[in-house]
């Protein structure tokens, strides 16, 4: 199994979360490593996800309306992704969960990566440059990244 650092990881849930977006007046490429790079991306179909990560070692769960899978990671502070695709047209990856060993890892890298919650109280939001929102927010020991893309899940949600 592919086993990610914590570096690897945090890169990650960077480019997954703000390709496009900015930390207030800070761009995100200045607060990533270099030399860690992800082609992972909200909005992708699944196939082009399949072409780029290996699934035969991902756990998958078909719940009708949406696909998930599950990468287990060998590090100290997080123990899986999950990865929420949509069941219909191309099956977008509309929504990414960081599932961390603990709260406190956790809570120490949403702020150490998205500052202080800037919607919702203790909820974040950033608009892409495509004009598609992102919306993160914690649950338990999981950090969720989302966008609420046509035809998925989030979409017409009112209470985003």
């Amino acid at each position: 199994m592919e086993t990610f650092s914590m570096k690897e990881l945090l890169f990650t849930l960077c480019i997954i979360a703000f390709s496009g977006a900015t930390f207030g007046q800070r761009a995100v490429e200045d607060c990533l490593p270099k030399e860690v790079s992800s082609s992972i991306s909200l909005g992708m179909s699944f196939n082009e996800f399949k072409r780029k990560k290996d699934i035969k070692d991902l756990n998958h769960t078909n719940e009708g309306f949406r696909h998930i899978y599950e990468e287990k990671i060998n590090s100290r502070k997080i123990s899986s992704i999950v990865y929420y695709f949509d069941a219909d047209n191309d099956m977008p990856l509309y929504e990414v969960i960081f599932v961390y060993n603990d709260k406190t890892k956790c809570d120490a890298a949403a702020k150490k990566l998205l500052g202080e919650p800037n919607y919702k109280e203790n909820e974040w939001k950033y608009i892409q440059e495509q004009g598609v929102p992102l919306y993160s927010w914690i649950f338990k020991n999981k950090l969720i990244l989302m966008q609420p893309l046509k035809d998925t899940e989030w979409d017409g949600d009112e209470n985003l």
